[in-house]
This record gives C-alpha cells, sequence and structure tokens, in this order.
C-alpha cells in the first residue's frame, strides 16, 4: 500500500460492505489511508443496507473512526431503503 502514497484528502468507495469475511482487510486498509499520516483524509462511502449482518462492520468501524451518516436518498419506488452516504475520519476531528 505504500506505493499510492499519501497525495490525496478524500478516497470514494460504493459497494464495498458485502462479503463479511473481508470486513477485516477493508478495516486495515482504511486504518492505513486514513490514520497513517498527518494529513486529514476523508472516506465517503455510499452504502445500501441489504443484511443485518453488515452492522458488524460499521460497529468495528465506529471503534476506529468518527463514522457518520451524511446523506440518505429516498428509497426508490418498490424498496423499503435508500441509499446512504457514511463519512469516515479519525475518531479525534
Amino acid at each position: 500500500m505504500e506505493a499510492i502514497g499519501r497525495d490525496f484528502d478524500v478516497i470514494l468507495g460504493s459497494d464495498l460492505v458485502y462479503h463479511d469475511h473481508l470486513y477485516v482487510p477493508l478495516l486495515e486498509t482504511l486504518k492505513f489511508l486514513l490514520l497513517g499520516g498527518e494529513k486529514r483524509v476523508v472516506f465517503l462511502m455510499a452504502h445500501l443496507k441489504r443484511w443485518k449482518k453488515e452492522s458488524a462492520f460499521f460497529k468495528k468501524a465506529k471503534r476506529l473512526f468518527h463514522v457518520e451518516v451524511i446523506d440518505t436518498d429516498d428509497p426508490p419506488p418498490g424498496s423499503r431503503i435508500g441509499v446512504s452516504v457514511y463519512q469516515f475520519v479519525r475518531s479525534n476531528e
């Protein structure tokens, strides 16, 4: 991961929380990218809740980062939920 450098302020992601066996590797990557340098980096993630098991990812993430829902779309016709946009930053910010 060192090869990508640290010349970024914002990281965008979508549909990342899908397979629960990949939650820990995703969180480890986010720790490296958000906590590894001195510069403030923001991670924005669009997410559509599909399964209850996804709450485990967000519980773990909230132990590491300040996680906030910054926007939620209205559900499309025929659906009960819309897409939410989450912001992750260092906990001390």
